[in-house]
């Protein structure tokens, strides 16, 4: 499948564009690569910028996990897996290379049942996805999660920013792990780190324990901007950490989530191959 590439001068945006040629067609090679940015009247030295990529996707590989989805050579890169065996891969893929101009609010609701997943994974508890346009009263919350409520939100609000709730038991007391999750499907995302503010939801629910923040989106960014963005929105779940707990998951709770993500992902591609 021919898939296009509109900013082939960011490197991150070719590394994404490199990945998911490489999902969906199994293989790409350094030829392929020069060739494409030989049509696109790239007139700088391909050699060296094409060497800066393959030292991209390296480093992406690596922090992916132990099961990564590439393997890289010296002149070309291939997949590890059929894409439809981790779907979610590709749709972050698209997404970090197209954005969420696309079914916005159907897109936005999958990429939120994914982070549920992946925070379940990660904590090793539960988790439910809460944000608009899920119908979820502050008092449903606050019996799933077993805390006290106080009030519900004020109708001009929607959910005051909270996606995805996230904890982890310990016994039948209050007094627990807790999370609270934004997640952020579009590139858009650097506007929203902070909109989500742990400490207002004390007006809606009595924490016995302060909860924590986390941060959800699809791309793959420089350690720098990785550190700063932790620093703005709490636990950080890139590509690269969402995949990690993705790929070792070893059910989908959600049972009709896999099969949506591969709708999407069928539709989507054939828009961006048309």
């Amino acid at each position: 499948m021919k898939i296009e590439l509109k900013n082939f001068t960011s490197l991150k945006a070719i590394c994404d564009w490199i990945e998911l040629c490489v999902a969906i067609n199994g293989e790409i090679t350094k030829s392929e690569v020069d060739h494409f940015l030989n049509n696109n009247n790239y007139f700088r030295d391909t050699e060296d910028y094409i060497d800066s990529m393959w030292r991209e996707l390296k480093i992406r590989n690596r922090r992916y996990n132990d099961v990564t989805p590439m393997e890289i050579d010296g002149v070309s890169v291939t997949s590890n897996f059929n894409w439809k065996d981790c779907p979610e891969y590709v749709l972050m893929l698209i997404l970090s290379l197209e954005g969420n101009g696309w079914e916005t609010q159907n897109t936005a609701v999958i990429f939120e049942r994914i982070c549920k997943e992946v925070l379940e994974e990660y904590i090793g508890g539960q988790a439910k996805v809460v944000g608009f346009p899920q119908k979820v009263s502050v008092k449903e919350i606050c019996k799933d999660i077993e805390e006290d409520y106080i009030q519900e939100l004020p109708k001009r609000y929607k959910d005051r920013k909270l996606d995805v709730v996230g904890w982890k038991k310990i016994d039948s007391r209050k007094n627990k792990l807790m999370i609270l999750m934004q997640c952020a499907a579009g590139n858009d995302w650097r506007g929203k780190t902070t909109e989500l503010q742990p400490e207002v939801w004390r007006d809606y629910i009595r924490f016995a324990c302060s909860p924590t923040r986390a941060f959800g989106f699809v791309h793959v960014v420089d350690d720098e901007l990785f550190f700063e963005t932790g620093k703005e929105g709490g636990i950080v779940f890139d590509r690269l950490r969402i995949f990690r707990y993705l790929i070792n998951k070893d059910e989908i709770l959600d049972a009709s989530l896999r099969s949506d993500v591969i709708e999407w992902c069928n539709e989507r591609l054939t828009l961006i191959a048309s």
